[in-house]
Parts: structure tokens; sequence; C-alpha cells
């Protein structure tokens, strides 16, 4: 649609729910999570137009909250697949997926909502209400101090022209 509300076009005709889209940076493509499979959550991309959607996770537990990273070469998300909501990385085909965070299995603690920066080489997250910041291979991790009771949904201010 445009900015304004107008123009609404409906991309998806699945009886499953299909949510959480994030358009790639060059606009071609949209990456989003379905349960069309009856196999849990997983990650889709399509392109633009809604045409051709591919599976590019697929196991057992969750896959969901895609997002591209400025280059449009891998899509971080979040996934219980091990058990513990984490933090995963792939690349956009859904090939190389990675786990960059580890959360104790003794600790039921929240971790996701990953986001990139805008020049790529971080992804910032929610642990346990509180935000984190790490660089794109999981190195690097520093919990934010709080800025209130809880802290989530990380969003990076766009770069600078």
């Amino acid at each position: 649609m445009r900015s304004d509300g107008t123009n609404q076009v409906r991309l998806t005709n699945s009886p499953a729910l299909d949510f959480e889209p994030d358009w790639s940076p060059d606009g071609t493509r949209i990456v989003f999570t379905t349960d069309r499979d009856n196999a849990g959550y997983e990650i889709y991309v399509m392109n633009a137009d809604g045409t051709v959607p591919v599976r590019v996770t697929a196991n057992i537990g969750a896959d969901f909250q895609p997002n591209w990273s400025p280059d449009g070469q891998r899509i971080a998300f979040q996934s219980n697949r091990d058990g513990n909501l984490e933090v995963y990385v792939m690349d956009a085909d859904g090939s190389n997926q990675t786990r960059l965070t580890t959360t104790p299995s003794q600790q039921a603690l929240f971790v996701g909502t990953p986001v990139w920066s805008p020049d790529g080489t971080r992804i910032a997250y929610e642990r346990a209400g509180r935000i984190s910041i790490m660089n794109g291979d999981g190195t690097g991790d520093v919990a934010l101090p709080p800025v209130g009771s809880v802290d989530i949904d990380p969003s990076w201010r766009p770069a600078a022209p």
C-alpha cells in the first residue's frame, strides 16, 4: 500500500497465519513468518508481488521475527529450535543457519526481536526485558543499561544521509 494507506494489495492467500513481514533492502523480496505447512511457525521469502513463496527454515520448533540485513544477504530471526528462544542468522536463501545467543536451559528467558543496525555490523535484540547489542556474528554481546522497567522491541535510528 501507499504511505497514506491507499492502494492496499493482498500478497498472500493462505488460510494460515502469514505475519511479521519485512521488505528486503532492495524492495524486491519480503520475508515473513507463517504456519502454512502445519509444521509450526517457519520463515518464508517471496517476491515483492507475492509470487514464489519459498520456505527458508524447516525444523522442530518455531522460527519467527525475521529481519533483513541492510545488504540483503542475511536474515536475523528468533527460534526455539534448541529449547530456548535464541537469536539466529542465516543467509537469505536459508543456508548457514547459525545460533548467535545461548541461554542456559534452566533460565527460561525471552530472547528475540533481533534487528540489524543500519550499517549491518550489529544486531540489537531483547533479552529478559532488556535490550542487548552484539556483533553480527554473535560476539561482543553487551546489555544496555535499562531505560524503563521493561525494555523491548529494539529499533535503530536510520543512518544519517
